[in-house]
């Protein structure tokens, strides 16, 4: 008898906890609890996640894009919140994972490797997941400046995944549609089809010019 879409959620969401446990997240999120509690406006990490369970969707693609849209508020809040960051990058990259085959880009694949094995290398976390026919997009959210963010992502992802970056590298001022919050986001690509963001509230580069 073919297993009910209840038993695959709970499978899925097992599934989820264990991965929150065994990747680093889970002691990251505790510490946090220590310093600072959850507010109102943070996602909530167990309940939200009932909205990526979709391992046997039909149409996976159009469900992370759906994703993208329900979380746009969340990633915002991010900008000021670690343990937002954290809860973003545990369902992103959970259910890109997972589901890594929709990415047309190898390139893609190989981040979301490497994405799933640990998270406490770095201070980069994904909020943002989006494949493509063309190119697919994945988008990070840090704390420190993007300067650092850039070093970090250089050193932490893309040499131990052998990526081939472009030369094309740009940074741009952005405000949020909701919160209308001013933040900085640059852009990177590798040479097979995957573009990369990395957004932050702080740049070195733009604050020193305005010295």
């Amino acid at each position: 008898m073919a297993k009910g879409i209840d038993l695959l959620e709970i499978e899925e969401f097992g599934k989820f906890i264990e991965f929150i446990e065994t990747s680093g997240r889970l002691g990251e999120l505790k510490n946090l609890d220590n310093l600072k509690e959850r507010t109102n406006f943070c996602i909530h990490l167990t309940r939200d996640f009932a909205v990526t369970s979709a391992k046997e969707h039909p149409k996976i693609k159009n469900h992370l894009d759906y994703l993208n849209i329900q979380f746009q508020s969340y990633r915002e809040h991010a900008l000021k919140c670690n343990r937002c960051q954290i809860y973003l990058d545990s369902i992103y990259t959970f259910t890109g994972y997972e589901n890594k085959k929709v990415f047309n880009s190898l390139d893609t694949q190989r981040l979301l490797e490497g994405e799933v094995k640990h998270i406490s290398k770095n201070d980069l976390y994904l909020c943002k997941l989006t494949p493509k026919i063309d190119s697919d997009s994945i988008t990070y959210i840090t704390s420190v400046s993007l300067e650092k963010a850039i070093k970090q992502f250089v050193d932490t992802i893309q040499k131990p995944a052998e990526l081939k970056l472009s030369k094309e590298c740009f940074m741009r001022k952005k405000i949020s549609p909701i919160n209308k919050t001013n933040y900085f986001q640059v852009y990177l690509s590798t040479k097979y089809g995957t573009r990369i963001g990395i957004r932050s509230l702080i740049s070195e580069k733009y604050y020193s010019q305005k010295k």
